[in-house]
């Protein structure tokens, strides 16, 4: 009773006409929207880019730190007590 009413979605419907060839062109919508993507693309590359210079920047040892880093042989070395 009820099977009919369920198969009603897949049944084949007809499909609509295709539109004229004369009525599809490119609009500048179409390439405003590909010029804003381009550049948006570039833009998170950029900061990307930016954003992992400054990541590695924080390992690198500071011009202005005073103290040596503690991987260096010496800095070991002079803070052993000597016997």
């Amino acid at each position: 009773m009820f099977l009919p009413v369920l198969l009603l979605p897949l049944a084949p419907t007809p499909a609509p006409p295709p539109p004229n060839p004369e009525d599809v062109v490119a609009g500048w919508t179409g390439l405003a929207v590909v010029l804003v993507l381009i550049l948006l693309g570039a833009a998170l590359c950029y900061l990307l880019l930016r954003q992992l210079r400054r990541v590695n920047s924080m390992n690198l040892p500071s011009k202005h730190d005073p103290e040596p880093p503690a991987d260096d042989p010496e800095s070991i070395q002079d803070s052993q007590p000597k016997s």
